[in-house]
């Protein structure tokens, strides 16, 4: 009779092993990036920027490196996760390459930025059209959450100053689509008693643009509230501008105040290579930031596309936790190679049949 010591079975480890795949579940963000035609939009963005002689495309490093940060990783050198698992990312191009080409990009200023932005810009549309009624435009209105984020340096960056929280540290200005309910996070709200909300007019809006309406919410702060500079009588105010016309303005404050969700976005992007800016130069983070930007729309636009019930609003922690670090076995069968998971894994499911509605979608092009 064996006797057990502790709560925990007791394991060996061994290397050496063949036929696995670690982020196997990641298969999943590579067949999102294929059907949206996210890697021919973004390998054509940086061509200008190719060497004549160059093995690898930089539209697909800067994939790899986005979808490196997707899986949880914060710096460039983390794209050693895909480069090891070439069964589903294919080749991926060495440290130097990478850094290389972000230099390459960083020189190329405005440029290089807004060709990055088009690329993305064009698959977005094609993403949405592809989502039908679950995009987030398919009721003729686009909602997008602005809300500024510190991102703190904990060693010399250029263009870091000191923050209004006593840090150190930079703060991009961030924006997101809102996808609704049946989007990732979506709280309820309703109209509260004890608040008082007006429209400000005339003089108060000189020089606006034509059409905006400014409306203004004063509200008894709840007890413990610490009240800001702009708060007038103990009381706080709130304000907000909007071009929505033919609306009243207490479903329109309504309608701002469950712009909340704009934190669960900023939290996710935390997560998902917004920690830190990893970079030294400006031009170099300023990249940086546009590959974080596809690392948050891959999330966002796979269980768009191929997730349903509540699977679709989770956020990227848990798509990691759950769907991306599922490991697999590698089978072989004439030509094609096949990850197969766990039987007994809670979330095989989902992951076996995301990639079935991804490719009932039609293919880019």
């Amino acid at each position: 009779m064996k006797k057990r010591i502790g709560p925990y079975p007791s394991v060996r480890v061994e290397g050496g092993g063949r036929g696995v795949v670690s982020r196997a579940g990641a298969v999943l963000l590579v067949e999102s990036v294929r059907k949206s035609g996210l890697d021919t939009a973004i390998s054509a963005a940086p061509a200008p920027w190719r060497r004549p002689q160059a093995v690898h495309d930089p539209g697909k490093i800067l994939l790899d490196v986005a979808l490196a940060v997707a899986l949880g990783g914060d710096c460039l050198a983390n794209v050693a996760m895909l480069r090891a698992e070439p069964a589903v990312f294919g080749p991926v191009a060495c440290d130097p390459t990478v850094s290389r080409l972000m230099d390459k990009l960083a020189s190329g200023g405005e440029r290089a930025l807004v060709a990055i932005r088009m690329a993305r810009a064009e698959v977005r549309e094609h993403v949405r059209r592809l989502a039908g009624e679950a995009a987030p435009d398919a009721d003729g209105q686009v909602i997008v959450d602005l809300d500024g984020v510190l991102v703190l340096a904990h060693s010399e960056k250029q263009d870091a100053t000191a923050t209004w929280k006593k840090t150190f540290g930079h703060h991009p200005l961030t924006g997101f689509v809102d996808h609704g309910r049946g989007g990732s996070g979506e709280p309820d709200g309703e109209v509260r008693d004890g608040a008082w909300v007006t429209e400000l007019a005339g003089d108060c809006l000189t020089g606006w643009p034509k059409g905006l309406r400014l409306i203004v919410r004063e509200e008894r702060p709840h007890p413990g509230a610490q009240l800001r500079f702009a708060d007038a009588d103990g009381m706080r105010l709130t304000r907000f501008a909007t071009n929505t016309i033919h609306t009243p303005i207490a479903e329109l404050e309504l309608r701002h105040r469950q712009r909340a969700r704009a934190e669960d976005r900023i939290r996710a992007a935390r997560a998902t290579g917004l920690r830190n800016l990893p970079l030294r130069d400006a031009a170099q983070n300023q990249i940086w930031l546009e590959i974080v930007q596809i690392a948050l729309d891959l999330p966002a636009w796979m269980p768009m596309l191929a997730m349903t019930g509540n699977a679709r609003l989770w956020e990227p922690r848990r798509l990691r936790l759950r769907l991306f670090s599922a490991a697999a076995q590698l089978v072989s069968t004439g030509r094609r190679r096949i990850p197969r998971l766990a039987k007994h894994w809670p979330w095989t499911d989902v992951i076996t049949d995301a990639p079935d509605r991804l490719h009932a979608l039609p293919n880019p092009g």
